[in-house]
This record gives C-alpha cells, sequence and structure tokens, in this order.
C-alpha cells in the first residue's frame, strides 16, 4: 500500500537514552482538526484510506504478535514461564504445579480470544502526519518512538491523539484490509494472560532471591489462587461464547 502515502528518508537515528530521528523535509501541513474539517469529503476521505494503508504497512513490518508467543518468548533474564516453573518446582506443591501447567495449555490453546500485538509508529499526533493538498500526498514522519504495542492500544489511545479520527470509520477501513486480523481481546483472558505473567515474575523473584523463599512462597500461592478465579472465569466466557455460537445455528 505504500503508493498510498508517503515516508521521508530517515538520514539520522540517535543512539542515546533520548530517542530522535531525522529525516528528509516534506511538503504540506499538519493535519490538524481545523485544517481536516476544511477539506472536502473526497480529501478527508484519502487521509483515511492513507491511514488505513500506512498502519497496515507499520503493523505487518514485522512479525505480528499475540499474547501466547508473549508467554513462550523469554526475557532479558532468559526465562519464560515454563523455564520458571521447572526452576521454581520444589517450592510448589505438585499440585499447584499442575493446576498452572493445565490453565497454562489453557491460555495457549485460545489465542484466538486475544488481540495481536502489532508494530505500530507510536507517537501518532497531527505533527507527525501532513498533507499536501497540491500534489494529494499524505506524509508519515518521526518513527524515533515505534515500537510494540496491542492493537486494543494503538485505536483507542496512540490514535486518539489525532483529534479529528473518528476511530470506527478508521477501523472499519482497516479491516477490510485486515479482515482475520482481532482488534479486541476477551478481557477475562486478558486478566488470565495477567495472572500466568505474575506467576511467572513471582518465580523469577524467587530464582533470584532464594534467602527470601519462605516470602515468595506466601506471594506465589496468592497468585495462584488468582490464576485459578481467571481459569474458571475464562471457562464461563468460552462456554458462554459456545452457547450462543450454537444458538446462532
Amino acid at each position: 500500500y505504500i503508493n498510498q502515502y508517503f515516508v521521508p528518508k530517515i538520514i539520522e537515528i540517535s543512539n542515546t537514552d533520548t530517542p530522535y530521528v531525522r529525516e528528509e523535509r516534506v511538503l504540506g501541513q499538519p493535519v490538524t482538526k481545523n485544517f481536516f474539517k476544511k477539506l472536502p469529503l473526497t480529501q478527508q476521505e484519502k487521509l483515511y484510506d492513507s491511514l488505513a494503508a500506512f498502519i497496515t504497512d507499520m503493523n505487518q513490518s514485522k512479525p505480528i504478535l499475540n499474547m501466547s508467543s508473549l508467554l513462550q518468548e523469554t526475557d532479558n533474564n532468559g526465562y519464560n514461564l515454563v523455564k520458571v516453573l521447572a526452576s521454581i518446582k520444589q517450592y510448589l506443591s505438585k499440585e499447584d504445579i499442575e493446576k498452572i501447567n493445565h490453565i497454562y495449555k489453557f491460555f495457549m490453546s485460545r489465542s484466538d480470544m486475544m488481540e495481536a500485538y502489532v508494530f505500530f509508529h507510536g507517537d501518532m499526533n497531527e505533527n507527525n502526519m501532513f498533507y499536501d493538498i497540491e500534489h494529494d500526498v499524505v506524509s508519515f514522519l518521526d518513527f524515533a518512538e515505534s515500537k510494540y504495542e496491542n492493537i486494543e492500544y494503538m485505536f483507542n489511545h496512540d490514535l486518539k491523539k489525532l483529534q479529528w479520527l473518528d476511530t470506527e470509520k478508521l477501523i472499519s477501513k482497516y479491516t477490510k484490509i485486515n479482515p482475520k486480523l482481532r482488534i479486541k481481546s476477551d478481557k477475562n483472558m486478558l486478566n488470565l494472560f495477567n495472572a500466568l505473567r505474575a506467576i511467572q515474575w513471582t518465580g523469577e523473584s524467587l530464582i533470584q532471591q532464594p534467602k527470601q523463599a519462605n516470602i515468595y512462597k506466601i506471594i506465589l500461592k496468592g497468585k495462584i489462587n488468582e490464576l485459578e478465579t481467571a481459569y474458571n472465569n475464562c471457562v464461563k466466557s468460552v462456554q458462554i461464547q459456545q452457547t450462543a455460537s450454537k444458538q446462532r445455528l
């Protein structure tokens, strides 16, 4: 979709703690709310089409992730949930280990209920989107804060910086390009993901501070109870969805 918009050549990228990108200049002016309102409908549609094409290309420039893949990847300490459980099994009962593994497998089997993590611009405000009316060219610039984030956050927070934007309209155009890409997650599955993450992080703290094992064992027990509650809510959610699906048939 690159023919629908323009990205200036990057001249310099910072290698300091303060991110910045120096780029070639672009023509046109920032797409502010007042500027957008003065445009005819055809040009307003041009901006929506260009933005939908841009975020499609941007978020597919790197692998699209979901939360199940985040649990499988190792973090900066070289751990994922499975490795943590293997390292702390002497601190937990056999029943607790089996329970966590069972819930983890359930979560991994329900990735269809999770939204995607996509690579995105990260700072899509009106000063980073330009429109050259004379040449009918939309430009996107300043990629210093590009990063992975969940797609729901991208639409409902990052893109909200464009004050003229009708989010639902953009989502409609975007999903026509990406009909299989989930844009909203099941809240119960999100809670389950967070509960699994909490066990992983608590387990890592236990590995790093074995002298405080008794304290972390108590914390882990509470996290396992939270995990079980989240799991039960997820099972109910799946059952409700399955019942609704059968009724539609």
